[in-house]
């Protein structure tokens, strides 16, 4: 959620650059097979081993015998042979290049640490920990601590007086746009990711790749209904726009009480036949006036585990969700009288970015791993949210609820550049209509 600053009415700052430990693979020290040579003076040019006293522990090696690197020794096979066998298992088959792989060697050398991420906690954090943060530990030592997400206003209160609460956030584009843009966030190097940029999604545009961070998922504002009033195999809702259909679907919906992220006002421009192509910049009088068409019977939530309990206890019939949700709930209690389309759904998402002034090279390193083809498959298995890198491995749970073709096709995604510049108007417009 993008809080109102006055800062945002300013000019934009200079973007703080933030010194980025260099991508650049250290070359891996081989050992070398040459002992010290004996000081007596029966030492030949053939060098038998010897058992002086000067002779190096590890040197089992003759003199002659110095092992030099060859042209063709693998630099990626050379760095996981320096990681412990439970560790390297993790990382095999995984495509992470030399340098992400010797920035991980890097983080683990340093010590043990502790990662602050800050986001949205819940079944997301959950799936976090399952998909790659726990594997992340194992591998590097470090830990990892969840934390709310930060307001900008606590993020440039803590990022100017260079005491970051937080090494790696969760973050809109819009707020990590502002607050790159004003020195807060750091860039990602992109040095560390060619194992992500080679099969990103570059054709869908709300999977991004920027200076200020990477889609971290996604989020569906898709339909969901009760069952025992629209039941599967009868008459139901099918599209988010039966928000609006009152004379087939009547009674209470649910929407959010947020004007951004969740349709709330992109949702009444598409029911009154505005082309999604068209929609932005949003006609905010013509959105309230159809919104005005159902406002006695919208029940408004704000969070998105009131969007799901309304539902379930009542409160309305259908409703507007983050698909995450009824994701979850449905695999614990897949009984639950919900039903939901991804049909003309409205589709935000959120970034990974990294802190000024935080653990660059330990998130750096998390990003590089998290990102791998395995790891997004596993979110994706997990909760549904996932940069769809190959959607070959979704299980039954990740087709159904992830990005794919399918669920995509109906789709379109937020600008976030429309929010960044009107988020204040637009959310002073909201709350005036609200009240009136």
């Amino acid at each position: 959620m993008i809080l109102p600053l006055a800062a945002a009415c300013e000019d934009e700052a200079t973007p703080t650059v933030a010194p980025t430990t260099s991508a650049t693979a250290t070359a891996v020290p081989t050992q070398t097979a040459t002992a010290t040579a004996s000081p007596t003076e029966t030492a030949t040019a053939t060098a038998t081993e010897t058992a002086t006293e000067t002779a190096t522990e590890t040197a089992t090696e003759t003199a002659t015998e110095t092992v030099e690197p060859t042209a063709t020794e693998d630099p990626v096979e050379a760095l996981l042979a320096q990681f412990p066998d439970d560790v390297r298992s993790l990382l095999q088959g995984q495509g992470l290049p030399a340098n992400a792989l010797q920035l991980l060697l890097d983080v683990r050398a340093a010590g043990p640490g502790n990662l602050v991420l800050g986001d949205a906690g819940g079944e997301l954090a959950a799936a976090f920990d399952v998909a790659y943060l726990d594997e992340w530990e194992q591998i590097t030592g470090w830990t990892t601590q969840h934390t709310a997400s930060p307001s900008l206003a606590e993020l440039e209160a803590k990022i100017s007086a260079g005491e970051p609460d937080w090494d790696l956030v969760e973050i809109s584009p819009a707020e990590a746009r502002l607050a790159w843009d004003r020195g807060w966030l750091a860039d990602v190097d992109y040095e560390l990711l060619p194992h992500v940029t080679e099969v990103w999604p570059q054709d869908l545009e709300f999977f991004q790749m920027t200076e200020f961070g990477l889609t971290e998922g996604f989020s569906f504002a898709n339909l969901i209904w009760n069952t025992d009033v629209w039941p599967m195999d009868g008459e139901h809702p099918d599209s988010v726009l039966d928000i609006f259909n009152t004379e087939e679907f009547p009674g209470k919906r649910c929407m959010s009480s947020y004007p951004q992220f969740a349709g709330t006002l992109e949702y009444p421009l598409l029911a009154d036949g505005v082309a999604v192509e068209d929609l932005y910049p949003l006609d905010l009088d013509r959105a309230f006036a159809k919104l005005d068409t159902i406002k006695d019977d919208i029940v408004w939530w704000g969070s998105g585990a009131e969007s799901i309990q309304f539902i379930l206890d009542g409160q309305c019939d259908l409703g507007i969700t983050y698909h995450g949700r009824p994701a979850v709930r449905l695999r614990e209690e897949p009984d639950l009288p919900i039903g939901f389309s991804f049909k003309d759904a409205y589709l935000s998402w959120d970034m990974w970015s990294i802190t000024t002034g935080g653990e660059y090279d330990a998130a750096m390193s998390l990003l590089a791993y998290l990102y791998t083809v395995q790891n997004q498959c596993d979110f994706a298995n997990e909760i549904g949210y996932a940069v769809p890198l190959d959607t070959s491995c979704y299980n039954d749970f990740g087709n159904t609820w992830g990005a794919t073709p399918e669920n995509l096709s109906g789709a379109f995604g937020e600008d976030y550049n429309y929010y960044y510049d009107n988020i204040v108007d637009v959310s002073e417009r909201f709350s005036q209509w609200l009240v009136n």
